[in-house]
């Protein structure tokens, strides 16, 4: 009988313990998944914001400079401006006709005359705003952001300017962010299931069992049992 009691005994700890587990690690798991979701999209929506600021800026700004020359003058500005532009290891500026073809770029690759065909050019020309745009070039399928601004001379559009640069730089610095917040969770994890687990050791399970620890006057270890056949009737074991 005494046997078969502490096998149902430790079959109730065993699922005390379990139950106690999951619903504390879930808890915990479910809260830093969401501190996680919410910390990537605040890197992702801060990052590619930044950069699409930055390049916006400075479209607008390049665009505003070209503005005083005629169709003619653009044209020969524009073949200068590419052929002195500072950042190019960065960056690459195209200057994009009224029909939407490429002009001239800074990089060497790619062929004048060639019909980028991104949302950003036709925005640019249509509203006569700067318009930003994320998304695979069509050409090289890489990743990229792109910024168009247009060029205006005495109220018409002569032409656009357009700034392009991979993502692969945000995208990296993104992966890597995402991973350190990876390792803190799990980190964070381990320590509640370890703090669980000696919690549930030390306090659940003797209390499951019928038994609690008590500490007398005299600094001794008392293990109070409740006796099988008197629920009212406890003895102390002296440790």
């Amino acid at each position: 009988m005494a046997k078969k009691t502490v096998i149902q005994d430790r079959v109730k700890i065993r699922g005390i313990r379990k139950r106690w587990l999951v619903n504390s690690m879930g808890v915990v798991t479910l809260i830093l998944l969401l501190a996680m979701g919410t910390l990537t999209l605040s890197l992702w929506a801060y990052y590619e914001g930044s950069m699409r600021d930055n390049l916006s800026s400075r479209a607008s700004d390049t665009a505003r400079s070209f503005s005083v020359y005629t169709r003619r003058e653009y044209r020969t500005a524009a073949q200068d401006y590419v052929a002195k532009f500072p950042d190019k290891q960065k960056l690459e500026v195209q200057f994009i006709e009224t029909d939407g073809s490429l002009l001239c770029t800074s990089y060497g690759l790619t062929t004048s005359g060639t019909m980028p065909g991104t949302p950003d050019i036709t925005g640019a020309m249509e509203s006569g705003d700067v318009k930003p745009w994320t998304g695979q070039d069509p050409q090289t399928g890489e990743r990229i952001m792109a910024v168009s601004a247009p060029i205006i001379y005495q109220g018409t559009t002569v032409g656009v300017i357009r700034f392009v640069t991979s993502m692969a730089a945000v995208d990296r610095q993104l992966f890597l962010s995402i991973g350190v917040c990876t390792l803190i969770g799990i980190a964070i994890l381990t320590m509640v299931y370890f703090s669980n687990l000696y919690f549930v050791r030390s306090i659940v399970e003797p209390l499951a069992s019928g038994k609690h620890t008590e500490v007398n006057p005299m600094g001794f270890t008392i293990v109070v049992e409740e006796n099988g056949h008197n629920p009212n009737h406890s003895y102390y074991d002296i440790k």
